[in-house]
């Protein structure tokens, strides 16, 4: 009994090890545009300005909730909120963004102003303000889940 058990899943190894002929399995050619856009989401996605490249793709398993603080200038808060809705409708996975006015319900906080102002708001950040007209920062769990962030914008 046992060996027909054992022959039988031997069997069903090899069955479902096979494949197609090789002449049926066509490569995939990428154009020049898929190849730039895979290198440009390998750079953004999977790299950090200040700090080792990450081979992982992290992403929020909540709702992201952005607070804007700063100078609140009525065309940026439009293109915010162009932005997200612009998102919103990208998502597929459950992901979803909302602005809020109350920044102890936030997970994000959007500081815009200048340089100097946003350090003296986040001092750890002072030396990476110098000659960047924007900065951000995010925070991960254990599951590589993003669960907060910052950033400035110098207007």
């Amino acid at each position: 009994m046992k060996t027909i058990r054992l022959f039988i899943l031997l069997i069903s190894l090899i069955i479902s090890s096979c494949s197609k002929n090789k002449e049926d399995i066509k490569p995939t050619v990428l154009s020049d545009f898929e190849k730039e856009t895979i290198s440009y989401f390998k750079e953004i996605a999977l790299g950090f300005e200040y700090g080792n490249n990450s081979e992982i793709t992290r992403k929020w398993d909540t709702e992201m909730k952005i607070f804007v603080g700063g100078e609140k200038k009525d065309y940026l808060i439009n293109e915010l909120n162009t932005v997200v809705s612009e998102i919103n409708a990208l998502s597929t996975d459950g992901f979803y963004i909302s602005v809020t006015t109350d920044s102890l319900l936030s997970n994000y906080y959007i500081f815009l102003g200048s340089g100097n102002d946003y350090g003296s708001k986040f001092p750890g950040s002072k030396d990476l303000i110098n000659n960047n007209y924007g900065l951000f920062s995010i925070n991960w769990n254990a599951e590589n889940n993003l669960f907060k962030g910052r950033m400035y914008v110098d207007i």
